[in-house]
């Protein structure tokens, strides 16, 4: 059918006078009335009539009974507040508003009343609501919000109150989100509530900067700084946090503290910066005794690696993915991308600026690190580096660190106290056994103790505030053995060593295991998963890899762990495969965008820059 062939309607008369059918109806020149462009129909009966839904008719009479309002015309209600007055028709009120639907429609006082006054309502609220109600638009503003709201909801009007409630969600932000969860409680508005308590776990690193939080309540901070799903870069911050609150009103507040130590992850912080309390902080000398006396018993048992002082950190409410950071395949690559393990999806982000392999990786607050490595590249540059380049997932840009000291291909990276550590690899072809600290608040190198081994392609990890270093290659022989580092003493010692020598493995810890999977013996790349019990000092074997792999990378992430990459004898891997430790099997997950090995891999914080 034709634009030309669709019916047309010429008026009221014209209606009572024809039937229509699926005869078409001809004219000339333009419609009298309104004829809608894709009318919708539905299938023809058999006699031949035709139903239609004009979309544009009920908003086409509302714009005609607003401004039968505007022109005071058959209105049949007046509404009063504050003086000012509002002619309206009852029944469109009614149809809007459960309350005037009750005021005019259930037999109350006002269904007679000309005249009806709006107490709990200002001139200016009530005109934007009116004129909702009649044109189904609504401007929301930080002016307006907070009476538009208590108006929508002694009206009962559900659509103003989703709108307000949007608007206020758009409207988040670390100076506010205290004051709008609180808003959300009082109007028990749940979804904006969740909502805003979640971007204030989200961002608690910058909400406890603002005035809002000093002002909070006791049982309001208790909940917050309780939250396991808070994400902060450090504990710390949490304990400064408090420490803020408490000094804002000292004299009232400084007997809270003690029962909020107990919410707060002290174990996790590190030493240095629980000693440095003890010494320096002021608040503290204006608490309770037991405060200082806490702090200092958790100092001492963290110097001594008391497993019971140790505390994991919290589950950030923000997604954790997997980067994985350059690598070989054929050369060197500068490629970045991450796996997201609930969804098991992969996407690039911004390159490193060099190329690089045998390059190793690590999260410290939120950034992600490349360390080390060597661009093996066509050109024959091939030279070990000292670089360390440093990707900040918030705006998607690498920026450059202070260098390493030693250059250092195939290196081991760990993460202890928020400092990183770089241990082995190879410069010049000569195996390493030295070990360098980097302390990012210092944005400075610091050589500690030598390694007992020189260990090429080893693994480094950290368990109870113990760093591990595993397997490896001295530069003659693979190596089984393990030792670790007490950064209080600055010495290594030695610990059990492996039923089988390999180097280039993935090591990672989980819980209170340290996991040792695939590698080269030698003579062949491995499948074989062992793990070492830091509590009973003993070592077993797991189930073994469903792949064989040497040069690959092992992250935990979620209570699994992940084995990427590597080189499996004749062809690179790109088979993700996880290992679950309740059920001790291995399952394919996902596979990465193409094969490689000698990457760098870490678990770090969503990328939210889009």
């Amino acid at each position: 059918m034709s634009s030309q062939d669709v019916p047309v309607f010429t008026g009221m008369d014209d209606i009572d006078k024809h039937t229509l059918t699926n005869q078409s109806v001809k004219r000339k020149g333009p419609p009298i009335c309104y004829k809608p462009k894709q009318p919708i129909m539905e299938p023809i009966p058999s006699d031949g009539t035709m139903k239609f839904t004009v979309m544009r008719q009920v908003k086409e009479s509302f714009e005609q009974l607003n401004i039968l309002r505007l022109q005071d015309q058959l209105c049949d209600v007046t509404l009063i507040t504050c003086g000012v007055r509002f002619p309206c028709h009852r029944v469109v009120l009614a149809s809007a508003s459960p309350y005037f639907n009750a005021m005019f429609c259930t037999g109350m006082v006002e269904c007679t009343k000309k005249e009806v006054e709006i107490k709990q309502i200002s001139p200016e609220i009530l005109r934007i609501i009116l004129d909702f109600i009649y044109t189904a638009e609504i401007n929301v503003t930080e002016l307006t919000i907070c009476n538009l709201m208590e108006a929508a909801m002694i009206l009962q009007m559900l659509n103003i109150t989703e709108a307000c409630t949007t608007f206020l969600e758009h409207q988040l932000d670390p100076s506010n989100c205290i004051g709008i969860r609180t808003f959300a409680q009082a109007y028990n508005c749940i979804d904006l509530e969740k909502r805003a308590k979640r971007f204030l776990l989200k961002r608690f690193s910058d909400v406890r900067l603002g005035t809002e939080f000093l002002n909070i309540s006791f049982k309001e901070l208790k909940s917050i700084i309780s939250s396991e799903e808070m994400t902060v870069k450090c504990e710390s911050e949490v304990y400064t946090a408090v420490l803020n609150w408490v000094a804002h009103d000292v004299d009232s507040r400084g007997c809270l503290l003690l029962q909020l130590f107990d919410h707060i992850r002290l174990g996790s912080i590190p030493p240095e910066f629980i000693k440095s309390q003890l010494q320096s902080c002021k608040i503290l000398r204006k608490v309770p005794d037991k405060c200082v006396e806490k702090l200092n018993r958790l100092f001492e048992e963290l110097k001594m690696h008391k497993s019971t002082a140790v505390e994991p950190p919290r589950v950030p409410c923000e997604k954790q993915v997997i980067y994985c950071i350059g690598g070989y395949l054929n050369v060197s690559v500068k490629n970045v991308e991450f796996y997201n393990p609930q969804d098991s999806q992969w996407k690039r982000v911004s390159d490193m600026p060099h190329a690089r392999s045998g390059l190793a990786a690590c999260t410290i607050q939120g950034l992600v690190y490349a360390v080390g490595g060597r661009n093996n590249s066509v050109d024959n540059l091939n030279e070990d580096q000292r670089v360390v380049d440093c990707y900040n997932p918030k705006n998607n840009e690498w920026l450059h660190v202070p260098p390493m000291n030693t250059a250092r291909n195939r290196v081991a990276v760990a993460v202890l106290d928020n400092k990183m550590y770089a241990a082995g690899g190879s410069s010049a072809a000569e195996a390493l056994r030295t070990v360098e600290c980097y302390d990012p608040s210092q944005r400075q190198w610091t050589v500690v103790a030598n390694m007992s081994h020189k260990r090429i392609a080893a693994g480094l990890t950290v368990v109870n505030r113990f760093l591990y270093a595993v397997g490896g290659f001295d530069g003659v022989t693979r190596l089984n053995t393990m030792e670790k580092y007490y950064p209080e003493e600055n010495r290594w010692i030695s610990c059990p060593p492996m039923s089988t020598s390999r180097s280039g493995a993935g090591v990672c810890s989980l819980n209170f295991y340290i996991y040792v999977a695939g590698g080269y013996d030698s003579s062949t790349q491995l499948s074989s998963v062992e793990r070492f019990d830091t509590r009973t000092e003993r070592w077993e074997f797991v189930a073994p890899m469903r792949y064989q792999r040497s040069a690959l990378s092992l992250v935990a992430a979620n209570g699994k762990l992940y084995a990427l990459g590597g080189y499996g004898g004749s062809r690179f891997i790109e088979v993700i495969e996880s290992y679950c430790p309740e059920t001790n099997q291995w399952t394919d997950v996902s596979h990465m965008q193409s094969g490689r090995s000698g990457q760098g891999v870490t678990l770090g914080p969503l990328p939210d820059f889009n």
